[in-house]
């Protein structure tokens, strides 16, 4: 194996080893609330699953973004320029954390409804996508 592979190992191994461990917490998820809650509330956790996964990736855009930008210009010796890129990231993570924070309380029964909720499971599935978005929020 040669120099060139192995550097593109070692930014695709963490990278893979993030997203099983962010899938990972759904399957954990899953088996409390199956096992604590019941049937009907694991439903309303898998059928929101769509919308949790949009809402990881939408929330990682401006982390993935500003720190391949930090690293560019760390590279080229520009540490106030890297350091205007991370506060940039920053507080736009923390804008859309909010902005999304305030969709997903507000809206939590049409989220429900698009992702295909029946009656039975909305009143959980709105609960879950409440909790989940107001926790994954205070988590940026």
């Amino acid at each position: 194996m040669n120099s060139r592979s192995k550097q593109i190992l070692y930014y695709i191994l963490p990278s893979a080893g993030g997203l099983c461990v962010t899938y990972l917490y759904n399957i954990v998820d899953g088996i409390f609330v199956g096992q604590g809650v019941g049937a009907l509330a694991l439903a309303a956790v898998n059928i929101t699953v769509p919308f949790i996964t949009a809402l990881v990736a939408i929330s990682t855009l401006f982390a993935m973004g500003g720190s391949t930008v930090i690293a560019i210009r760390l590279g080229r010796g520009d540490k106030k320029g890297a350091n205007d890129a991370f506060m940039t990231a920053l507080v736009l993570t923390f804008l859309l954390s909010i902005l999304l924070l305030i969709i997903g309380m507000t809206f939590s029964e049409q989220i429900a409804r698009l992702c295909g909720s029946s009656e039975r499971v909305l009143p959980l599935a709105k609960e879950y996508l409440f909790f989940t978005r107001h926790l994954q929020s205070l988590s940026f």
